[in-house]
Parts: C-alpha cells; sequence; structure tokens
C-alpha cells in the first residue's frame, strides 16, 4: 500500500502540471486566434474570453488522457533513473503491481473524461455556438484590410475585400461555409454605417450569390443594390449541430456523422483509461531501452499513431466509410488486445504445460 500510493503520488503531481501546461498552450493559441478575428472586426472583444474558455473545457476530453500518458511515462523514467524500480522490484513490487496501484488515478481520470465527454461538452458547444452566432450578429468589419483572406471565429466564413476606403468596401468576397449548402457572396462595393438601436447598416451593390453542395455549384440570383442590417448581440437561428446534440440524441441516430460523434463521446473515457496502461506497457519498469533518445522516440510514437488511429477510424465512419460496427472501436479493441496479450500468453503456455 506505501508503493501504491507513493507511486500514485508520482504520477498525479505531474498529471495536474502536464494537464495545466497543456491547457495552458492551449487557451494560449485559441486566445492568440481569437484576438486575430476581434481586430478584424469578426467578433468583440468581450466575447474572446467566454469562448477561449469554452474551447478550453472542451478540449478537457482529449488533454487529460494526453496528459495521464506522459505523466506515467514520466514517472516511471523518473523512478528508473534513481533506481528506485530496481529497489521495487527487489520487494516484489512489478509491473502488475504498479498497474493495480495506479488503477484508481486511471479510473478517476475515466470518469472525469466520460462526465466531460458525454455530457459537458455537448452543453458547452451549445453555449459556444449561441455566443458564435451573437458574435457573428456583431461583426464590423472595421478592422479589414484590402487584399487578405480573413477567416470567422468558427471557420465556417471567408472574407476578401479587394479595396479598402473608410467605410467603402469594394470587390467584396464572402464565403459561408455551412451544411448542407455552402454559399458565395460576391459585391462590388459595400458600404457599412452604424444606425438607430445599436445596428449596423450595410449597402451592398452588385449582389451575385451562390450555393453549393456535393453535386457543385450554381447560380442562386443577383441584386443591383441593396440595404440590410446587422443587430449586434442579436441571436440568429442556429440549427442542428451534432456536437451540442445530446448524448442520448445521437445513440437513437443512424446518420453517419452521428454515429461517429456519438462513438468518440462514448470511447474518449475507455480510451483515457487504456492510455495510463499503455504508458506503463510502453515505459516498461524494467525497461530494456537504455537510449533516451529511442525511449523518447518510441513514447511519442505510440501516442502520435494511437491518436491518428482513432481520428482517422472517425472520419470512416463520419464519411460513410466503415460501419458502426466496427466503428471506432477496433481501435481501442485492438489497443486492449495488445495490452492482454502477455496475459493471455502466459495462460495458452501454462495450458500446454
Amino acid at each position: 500500500m506505501i508503493l501504491d500510493r507513493y507511486l500514485g503520488l508520482k504520477v498525479l503531481s505531474r498529471l495536474l502540471l502536464i494537464a495545466f501546461v497543456f491547457s495552458a498552450v492551449f487557451a494560449a493559441y485559441t486566445l492568440a486566434v481569437n484576438l486575430s478575428h476581434a481586430a478584424a472586426g469578426f467578433l468583440k472583444p468581450s466575447f474572446v474570453l467566454n469562448i477561449v474558455g469554452m474551447k478550453a473545457i472542451i478540449a478537457t476530453e482529449v488533454i487529460l488522457p494526453i496528459a495521464l500518458y506522459v505523466a506515467v511515462v514520466l514517472a516511471i523514467a523518473r523512478l528508473r533513473q534513481s533506481e528506485e524500480t530496481t529497489a521495487m522490484l527487489a520487494s516484489g513490487f512489478g509491473r502488475r503491481d504498479a498497474g493495480f496501484g495506479l488503477m484508481p488515478l486511471f479510473v478517476l481520470v475515466a470518469v472525469t473524461v466520460a462526465i466531460v465527454s458525454l455530457w459537458v461538452r455537448p452543453e458547452t458547444y451549445d453555449s459556444l455556438y449561441r455566443l458564435r452566432s451573437r458574435a457573428e450578429a456583431a461583426f464590423d468589419f472595421s478592422g479589414i484590410e484590402a487584399g487578405r483572406f480573413y477567416t470567422g471565429a468558427d471557420g465556417n466564413r471567408v472574407v476578401y475585400v479587394g479595396k479598402v476606403d473608410g467605410g467603402r468596401m469594394e470587390r467584396v468576397f464572402i464565403w459561408n461555409r455551412e451544411e448542407p449548402e455552402d454559399m458565395i457572396i460576391r459585391a462590388k462595393s459595400l458600404v457599412r454605417f452604424d444606425g438607430e438601436d445599436a445596428r449596423a447598416k450595410l449597402i451592398v451593390s452588385d449582389v451575385r450569390i451562390y450555393r453549393g453542395d456535393g453535386d457543385g455549384w450554381g447560380f442562386e440570383g443577383e441584386a443591383g443594390s441593396l440595404e440590410t442590417s446587422v443587430d449586434f448581440g442579436g441571436l440568429a437561428p442556429i440549427g442542428y449541430k451534432r456536437k451540442a446534440a445530446s448524448t442520448q440524441a445521437l445513440a437513437k441516430s443512424d446518420h453517419p456523422a452521428d454515429v461517429a460523434e456519438f462513438q468518440w463521446r462514448v470511447t474518449r473515457p475507455l480510451s483515457a483509461l487504456l492510455l495510463g496502461f499503455l504508458a506503463l506497457r510502453v515505459a516498461g519498469f524494467a525497461a530494456t531501452i537504455r537510449r533516451r533518445l529511442l525511449s523518447v522516440i518510441l513514447v511519442v510514437t505510440v501516442c502520435v499513431v494511437y491518436n491518428l488511429l482513432t481520428l482517422t477510424a472517425r472520419s470512416w465512419v463520419k464519411d460513410g466509410a466503415i460501419g458502426p460496427m466496427p466503428g471506432l472501436f477496433w481501435v481501442d479493441g485492438g489497443l486492449l488486445l495488445y495490452l492482454a496479450s502477455p496475459l493471455l500468453f502466459r495462460q495458452t503456455k501454462r495450458r500446454r504445460s
């Protein structure tokens, strides 16, 4: 029990530190991206911190399992470096005992990831989509420079302006990327001025609209000149967003994209649990790999390959390339079989003997 607690504290301290560092790096990157959107007029500065906080919460389901993997590897490496693993092995405390000792921590991380993935994530996405809807309704183009492409806060809007002269913009190109159809708006000029009741007025001339889907693009219509308004802080209809849909609703859907989203959520806790045991297996309580560079390459490669396979399987299910079964489960199933292979091999050997 003493060694269990000692090893658990070593891993827990590193887990908290690594999770904090990963979250801080992700938040800093998200903050930089959204500040650039705010500078271009796509976001009000007051929205930025809320968006960063929501995205950081959503990223927890990915950050925690990877942080656990790295924490276990670093803790075991530190124990090996100080020869503490030798003393543990001499006292009869091996890899199997380490696995049982760390299992409560692994389960705790898996339960946390399950709560985030199954319930917190869709609720946070719903709030995020609503906030983005308000943010898009409040854009003002005031920071846009001519000759540059700007991407909206959620990546679903691209804006290009050929010339800017005060409040007047010429050769305007706007691409709205929304399922199931995309829309392209081209205008000869666009003039913005502030109206009453917190509304921005837009006067657009020579407008052409095109719509596109999987079958190609088509001309939608045109207008010589029109005037419209943008409601600052208004809430536009959001529509169906599978990332914001409840887990129960996704479980009843047979749409490939919904199936991929559902399986992604339910496999995140299992992924966290398996990554913990995978870290023990890769790090090796009595590792034979002595070269530090080779050890680092092995540890990183295994984690990267696993996550790439998971993302690839998710894309295949979403595109309908593979069905709900095996879906995403073959990745975790293969990893589980790999982790259980030594036990299965020993049982087979005993039966033969």
